[in-house]
């Protein structure tokens, strides 16, 4: 099973992001204050993922990065910038230090981007789509869906 740190400034939107991410991924995620800078991992197996804020009151998101990709070859180890930073230099130098994904997280389509980003980094396969032709017989053969067209 994948194992995801966030590391957040905010406890709470850690716990919330970590909640969600169990629930649509089926993974082990936990959440991490932004006080308890420590890249051991002793607490169980190493990460297979890393969401960090890049703006934190104790350490830099931009300094954690810097750390993981140190330690570990980067490829190993996909992190992502979940930031509420609206600012190209940042995101810019956030990928320069190696983040894969930098995602703005006070947009309205954050989630969905996290969502998309976490499926591709953790290599997740994509859920079977019905075609063009299956969606129309779905459509019809759905209750309500065709007394709905027909008025």
């Amino acid at each position: 099973m994948a194992r995801v740190i966030i590391y957040d400034r905010c406890v709470l939107a850690a716990r919330e992001t970590a909640l969600r991410l169990r629930r649509r991924h089926q993974l082990e995620a936990s959440a991490v204050h932004a006080t308890d800078f420590d890249l051991t991992f002793d607490d169980g197996p190493h990460p297979s993922l890393v969401i960090t804020e890049l703006q934190m009151p104790m350490f830099s998101g931009f300094e954690l990065i810097r750390r993981v990709r140190s330690a570990y070859k980067s490829s190993e180890l996909p992190i992502i910038a979940y930031t509420a930073i609206d600012d190209a230099i940042a995101w810019q130098q956030a990928r320069d230090l190696g983040a894969d994904r930098v995602i703005f997280r006070n947009s309205q389509d954050a989630m969905l981007r996290l969502d998309v980003a976490v499926s591709d980094l953790l290599h997740e396969p994509e859920v079977a789509r019905p075609s063009r032709s299956q969606g129309r017989l779905l459509r019809f053969f759905l209750p309500g869906r065709a007394t709905a067209a027909a008025a």
